[in-house]
């Protein structure tokens, strides 16, 4: 199926503006939208300020001179074939339209540049439309027929203003399988008026019987032949009116919304006029303040100077700043990164994960032998171990594979390889080292109290009492790591005892 790109343009001066700007912003009744999908529009570029306010605003500042016939706004339209936006389950495929919204803005912003005032989507209607308006500013002045007015082509043989723009709008959607439509069609839109007039003529059916075939030739008498068509207009009519009776209640459903809307855009002009009278009425205090601003002009233009040399700077800073922070950022997530795996690295193995999987098989591949009564005998709360009677064993994964293996670091240190990984027994070995010298740091002090303390008791003049103190100190300590180690033969023969 093929599906077409629709691109439009409406001139708009005067009242006009302010009546599309309502309808484009749903500040007044749409009979032919949605109320529930109404949430799902948007204002995807533009200032929340009127509409005619952002032109006289423009033009003002560009100084172009206006007149009464001129063109000061130009609507688009652009939208595509209804079933181009459905998949297929006949609902709104969401990234199809997404990237038809995407090529809208980029032709936008290419089509208008700087002159492009608001831009929106309207998804509360049957088929999604964007809507979008500009200044028809060309060289400083307001020329529309410039932009999109003059012949369909020139009498040199170059394409009209209007075609090329529709060229462009449908270059621009080729990529999304949108086609151009027929050049020069016969196709035109209905005139509203004749529309409305067709609504309110009554519908009947009348049906000539001269072009009505003739009966068959049995039926020879003039009587008969008008009879027979008489029977097959009133078999026609029977048939078609159902039909008829239908469009004709669509056609009247479709003027009754119209004539609301019709009714809703009165009323908004008339507010419109009002609002003009009062303008007439501020026009004599508003010429008071134009000479003001003449005289004030030349200096606004300077300051005028200034302010954007100052906002060039700022943003050439910001700028700056901009990249400053990606760098900061950069090194931020480096940080980062490497504080998690330093802290991976420093993070011992749960005392819990190594008991099951000593409980799991008593001996491994590489011929570690593991005492399963020791294991049983075990209590584990956080990351230190308990004998089942109070008594402390020690801290760590892998002192407790020692403990369990009766084992050196090494023997130990492979087995954790071997179920956890390297990396997770390499963190093991790494928490044990830490404790080792925190261990060391902390007994420091108590070495020096016992020293001071020999000291006190004995003779300060006798050195020989000192030394002998020092070494008492020191068997204690080795005797301390003598009771730990050897604790795993009395453990064992405690069990065996209690079997």
């Amino acid at each position: 199926m093929t599906f077409f790109a629709i691109a439009r343009t409406t001139k708009l001066k005067g009242n006009s503006i302010a009546l599309s700007e309502r309808h484009s912003l749903r500040l007044q009744p749409t009979p032919n939208a949605n109320p529930e999908s109404l949430h799902e529009n948007r204002l995807l570029l533009g200032e929340a300020r009127p509409l005619r306010e952002q032109i006289d605003e423009r033009i003002n500042l560009t100084g172009a001179r206006t007149r009464k016939d001129n063109v000061e706004c130009v609507e688009y339209m652009l939208t595509a074939t209804r079933e181009f936006f459905l998949n297929e389950q006949r609902e709104i495929d969401r990234e199809r339209l997404a990237q038809w919204m995407e090529k809208n803005i980029e032709f936008l912003l290419e089509e208008c540049g700087p002159d492009l005032i608001a831009a929106g989507l309207h998804r509360d209607e049957r088929t999604p439309h964007f809507w979008a308006y500009r200044i028809p500013l060309v060289d400083g002045k307001l020329n529309y027929k410039l932009l999109y007015g003059g012949p369909i082509t020139f009498k040199d043989g170059t394409r009209g203003r209007m075609r090329q723009f529709q060229d462009r709008y449908a270059a621009k959607m080729e990529p999304l399988g949108l086609e151009r439509g027929v050049e020069r069609s016969r196709a035109r839109h209905t005139d509203i008026e004749k529309f409305y007039g067709t609504l309110l003529q009554e519908v009947t059916l009348t049906i000539d019987e001269q072009s009505l075939p003739d009966p068959p030739q049995l039926l020879v008498s003039k009587h008969h032949r008008q009879k027979y068509k008489k029977k097959v207009i009133a078999k026609l009519i029977k048939q078609l009116a159902p039909k008829f009776e239908q469009l004709r209640n669509q056609a009247m459903l479709t003027l009754e919304e119209t004539r609301k809307r019709e009714a809703a855009e009165a009323r908004a002009e008339e507010r419109v006029a009002a609002a003009e009278r009062r303008i007439a009425e501020l026009g004599e205090q508003s010429l008071k303040l134009i000479n003001e601003l003449h005289l004030a002009r030349f200096d606004e233009l300077t300051r005028n100077e200034v302010l954007e040399q100052e906002l060039s700077e700022i943003k050439q800073l910001h700028d700056n700043l901009y990249a400053a922070l990606g760098e900061q950022q950069q090194r931020s997530a480096t940080l980062t990164t490497r504080l998690s795996e330093a802290t991976e690295r420093v993070t011992d193995i749960p005392l819990d994960e190594v008991i099951a999987e000593v409980q799991r098989k008593s001996q491994d591949r590489s011929g570690v032998n593991f005492d399963q009564v020791r294991a049983a005998e075990v209590e584990i709360k956080g990351n230190k171990f308990y004998h089942r009677t109070g008594r402390p064993l020690g801290e760590g994964a892998m002192i407790l594979v020692k403990w369990l293996t009766k084992d050196d670091d090494r023997q130990a240190l492979l087995w954790l390889t071997d179920k956890f990984g390297t990396d997770r027994a390499i963190a093991s070995a790494v928490v044990v080292t830490e404790q080792t010298a925190r261990q060391i740091i902390q007994d420091r002090p108590q070495e020096w109290e016992r020293a001071t303390s020999a000291l006190a008791r004995e003779d300060v003049n006798s050195p020989q009492s000192v030394i002998q103190q020092v070494k008492r100190t020191e068997e204690h300590e080795r005797s301390d790591q003598a009771s730990f180690e050897s604790y795993g033969e009395h453990g064992e023969r405690s069990a065996r005892d209690g079997m």
